[in-house]
C-alpha cells in the first residue's frame, strides 16, 4: 500500500511534524465523520510505511471491538482466540493497555503474508476506546520510534472518535426535542381547540387530569435530558427549559395547576410564589 520509496520522497520535503499537524487539524474539522479515520489512516501511511491498517473502536456498552476502518486487508492476528474485548491480538492488546510489535511473524491468508505487525491502544483520559493496527509483508519493517509516533496519533485518534461520538449524540437529541416539541403544539392545539368548543370555560376533572398526564410525560423527559447533558449552558438546555415553561403556561390556561401537586416541570417552584390562577 506505502512502499518505502515513496515514504523517502515525502520525508525529504515534509517532516513527521508537518504531518502530525496536517493530522490534527482533520480531527479538528467541523464535518468529522467516520469516514474522517480513513483519512487519517492515510496520512499515517505518509509516515510509516505499511501494507494494510485496520482501526477497532469499542461499541458503545457491549465493550466489544468493532472494526471501523480498514486500509487493503483486515489486520489483526491470533482472531481466533476470544478475550474480553473481543477476538485477536486487538482485544489482547486493548485489555492489556500496551503497544505491541511482532517482527517476524509468518501468516499467511489469501496469498497475502504478514510478517511485521504493530499494534497500538487508543486512550482517552486513560479508558481503552480502541485499537490500531499495521501490518507489512516484509520482516523487521516497525521500529521503536514507529511506535512512539503511533501512541501520539492514537492520542488524536481517541479525540476525533471522541468527536463523532458526541455528534451522533446530539443529533439524537436533536431528533427527541423536536418530537417533543412537536408533541406539545399538538397538545397546546387539543387544549385552545377545547377551550373554543365547550360550552363552559372550565375543564372537567376528567380533561384536566388527562391535560395532567399529558403534561408529566414532556415535562418529565425534558428534564431527564436536563439532568443527563454534560453542558448546562448548551441551547439543547435552553430548549429544554422552554419547553418547560410551556407547559408550566398550559397548566396556568387550563387551571389544572391550582393544586401544587399537580404541577410538574421546572416551573412548580416560580408558580406556587405567584398568585393562584383559576379560569373563571
Amino acid at each position: 500500500m506505502f512502499d518505502s520509496t515513496e515514504k523517502i520522497k515525502v520525508f525529504s520535503g515534509q517532516d513527521q511534524l508537518d504531518l502530525l499537524h496536517e493530522i490534527s487539524a482533520a480531527v479538528q474539522e467541523s464535518s468529522v465523520v467516520e469516514e474522517s479515520f480513513e483519512n487519517i489512516m492515510y496520512l499515517i501511511g505518509r509516515m510509516i510505511d505499511f501494507r494494510s491498517a485496520s482501526l477497532y473502536v469499542m461499541a458503545g456498552k457491549s465493550g466489544q471491538l468493532n472494526e471501523i476502518c480498514t486500509i487493503g486487508r483486515r489486520v489483526d492476528l491470533i482472531d481466533f482466540v476470544q478475550f474480553d474485548m473481543g477476538s485477536g491480538i486487538s482485544a489482547w492488546v486493548a485489555q492489556k493497555r500496551r503497544p505491541i510489535v511482532l517482527n517476524n511473524v509468518r501468516k499467511s491468508e489469501g496469498g497475502s503474508h504478514t510478517r511485521s505487525f504493530l499494534s497500538v491502544p487508543i486512550a482517552l483520559t486513560k479508558e481503552i476506546i480502541g485499537v490500531v493496527n499495521l501490518a507489512h509483508d516484509e520482516p523487521h519493517a516497525f521500529s521503536e520510534s514507529d511506535v512512539k509516533l503511533m501512541e501520539i496519533i492514537s492520542s488524536l485518534l481517541a479525540l476525533l472518535a471522541e468527536r463523532i461520538e458526541h455528534k451522533k449524540y446530539t443529533a439524537e437529541m436533536d431528533s427527541q426535542l423536536e418530537e417533543m416539541e412537536n408533541a406539545n403544539d399538538i397538545l397546546i392545539e387539543k387544549i385552545e381547540n377545547s377551550i373554543t368548543e365547550s360550552s363552559s370555560t372550565e375543564f372537567s376533572k376528567t380533561d384536566n387530569q388527562r391535560i395532567n398526564n399529558s403534561l408529566a410525560i414532556i415535562t418529565g423527559n425534558a428534564q431527564f435530558l436536563m439532568m443527563t447533558l454534560d453542558d448546562k449552558d448548551s441551547s439543547v438546555t435552553r430548549r429544554l427549559q422552554t419547553i418547560d415553561s410551556e407547559a408550566a403556561n398550559i397548566i396556568s390556561l387550563t387551571g389544572c395547576g391550582n393544586n401544587s401537586s399537580d404541577i410538574p416541570g421546572l416551573e412548580r417552584n416560580r408558580l406556587l410564589g405567584e398568585k393562584e390562577i383559576t379560569v373563571q
